[in-house]
């Protein structure tokens, strides 16, 4: 399953899209994700929970980061037991259901006045994840002040 969003922003693209590259600007700020270990520089570790009507479902990710000079995409290999955490602190899953297995990716791509976002994601629960992912992002109310203070932060 695939959507795409079209951002509009007062910020030049190539910012916009210098931002999104960064997969701790993109996957934690925006996206509410948390990276649990870097493999290397473009390969890292993202665990979430999405909601949806019903359920509250786990995802773990293994993430590959591919960048060129008009876009990034996000390759995603979801699946139960990617993210290894501490004794102790094991997910306490006795409540939430099976977390999904499936591949997927994030593509963001510059166009001369926007930005455009696709989520693409097959496999288990494919709509519930694409679904969750497109209205967590769209529902980020103040983008472009995001932007502005990351922007600010990193002296762009």
């Amino acid at each position: 399953m695939k959507i795409s969003i079209q951002i509009s922003s007062k910020h030049e693209p190539n910012v916009i899209l210098s931002l999104f590259s960064d997969p701790k600007f993109f996957f934690e700020t925006l996206l509410q994700f948390k990276i649990m270990d870097f493999e290397n520089q473009n390969t890292f570790f993202v665990y979430g929970e999405l909601t949806s009507f019903f359920s509250l479902v786990d995802i773990e990710a293994k993430v590959t980061r591919y960048i060129s000079n008009t876009g990034v995409i996000y390759v995603l290999n979801v699946a139960p037991g990617l993210v290894k955490l501490p004794p102790g602190k094991e997910l306490d899953r006795s409540f939430k259901p099976t977390p999904p297995k499936g591949n997927g990716k994030i593509t963001i791509a510059r166009t001369a006045s926007s930005i455009n976002v696709e989520f693409d994601y097959e496999g288990e629960r494919e709509k519930m994840i694409v679904n969750s992912l497109s209205k967590r992002f769209k529902s980020i109310r103040n983008l472009d002040d995001i932007i502005w203070k990351e922007r600010v932060s990193r002296h762009l």
